[in-house]
């Protein structure tokens, strides 16, 4: 059954009572050295982090790979990929977690990390503003996967659905964190590398929709923003075609939706939502 959604707007004095029972998930991080990324070397083991993942006795999910110090001239010729153990070593395919199109000149400069969570995927944060010589913000993104060199930034992706469930005879082992470079002259270095893998307790879903105008059309780069009943506040941006969505919210929960901007006018642009199965339909209409 589709959880509850209410139209209206948040007032203030609204009080939200929530009686649930969620326990928070345990997370381990695994952690593996720095590496030279070869310039121009495509996909070669040498720009590869082991991560040596061993103990884990249930169930997990991915929740966050990690990239630390990661300093890159020219974004637009990496690609940043995770081999789990036992999967073909590069030069075959990993999982892609992103590779933005070949046009964007800005640089890594700062410790990088991929997660749910994240507000936009690197790809869509530096569509336009992408200069040479100026440094990609550090910090938490979202994953994506490869869009071609239009310069419409990539699609985002879940670490939950590009992994799936990770049993412990494949989650212990080697696992390679990789970042390739496809063109000279201007390879890089890493720091360091982490994977975290979480093993929930409590039934997760996702909450996502679409922003549109009054005829339909989808509206990206709108700013939309999750808060639950502890007050803590996630954020997204809408892609391309105006959808978004919030990963692994647990379920049993009530959320505040909200959506502004400087550009349109929205009649509801708030929801109140409890959550018991994934949502995709939470939708906002601008006015005409």
């Amino acid at each position: 059954m589709r959880g509850l959604i209410k139209s209206g707007y948040f007032l203030s004095s609204v009080l939200l009572i929530v009686i649930a029972s969620v326990t928070t998930a345990h997370s381990q991080i695994f952690t593996g050295p720095g590496f030279t990324i070869v310039d121009g070397g495509s996909r070669v083991a040498a720009s590869c982090s082991t991560v040596v993942v061993s103990g884990v006795t249930v169930n997990v999910n991915v929740k966050a790979v990690s990239i630390t110090g990661l300093n890159h001239t020219w974004l637009g010729d990496t690609q940043t990929m995770v081999y789990r153990p036992g999967a073909t070593v590069p030069p075959g395919l990993g999982v892609n977690i992103s590779s933005p199109p070949d046009d964007r000149a800005c640089n890594f400069a700062g410790n990088y990390r991929y997660i749910n969570t994240g507000a936009t995927t690197i790809d869509a944060a530096t569509v336009g503003p992408c200069a040479s010589a100026t440094n990609i913000t550090p910090g938490d993104y979202r994953t994506s996967e490869y869009f071609g060199s239009s310069g419409a930034g990539s699609p985002a992706t879940s670490l939950t659905t590009l992994f799936g469930t990770v049993t412990p005879a494949q989650a212990n082992g080697n696992w390679l964190v990789c970042v390739f470079d496809y063109a000279t002259p201007d390879g890089g270095t890493v720091g360091g590398t982490s994977i975290e893998l979480t093993s929930p307790t409590a039934a997760t879903a996702s909450i996502g929709g679409r922003i549109v105008t009054a005829d339909g059309l989808g509206v990206s780069k709108i700013r939309v923003k999750l808060t639950d009943a502890s007050g803590n506040v996630q954020t997204a941006l809408t892609n391309p075609f105006g959808y978004y969505r919030f990963d692994e919210q647990a379920t049993g929960q009530t959320y505040v939706l909200n959506v502004a901007s400087k550009i349109y006018q929205f009649e509801s642009p708030s929801r109140i939502i409890t959550l018991n199965d994934s949502i995709s339909d939470a939708d906002f209409i601008s006015l005409p």
